[in-house]
């Protein structure tokens, strides 16, 4: 995915266009002049998400049938480097598309059935965050 692909009403959150986002439901501001409106590097984040293929839409993954969010720390590298792009931008509350390339998700190689090279579509909705 390249700028020039970036679909209407999405914005690019990488210079190459491979980190695209729509945000469906505004987060909350920071009730607080001081605090943060997006998670600070190192922060604990839980959020909602559904995984599909951009191509298809065919879900392959959801937290919601476990009925608990994910949690995950902003900047470990303990998932794809898309997630960690986009969540940065989220506020509390958020809800959003993001469209990840295949370098922004699992690369040529795949993971657990999800083919090489697929570029991969999350519904986001960011819970919380620590």
């Amino acid at each position: 995915m390249a700028n020039s692909e970036v679909p209407e009403g999405f914005t690019a959150l990488t210079k190459d266009g491979g980190v695209v986002k729509k945000v469906t439901e505004e987060g909350e501001e920071a009730e607080y002049e001081d605090d943060d409106e997006t998670p600070p590097e190192g922060g604990m984040v839980s959020l909602h998400y559904t995984g599909s293929y951009h191509e298809t839409g065919e879900v392959f993954e959801t937290s919601h049938t476990v009925g608990q969010p994910f949690s995950f720390t902003i900047g470990e590298g303990g998932v794809l480097e898309g997630w960690d792009i986009a969540v940065r931008t989220m506020k509390k509350s958020e809800k959003c598309v993001v469209i990840l390339s295949p370098a922004y998700a699992y690369g040529s190689k795949g993971i657990r059935g999800i083919p090489g090279n697929s570029t991969l579509q999350f519904e986001l909705e960011l819970v919380e965050w620590i």
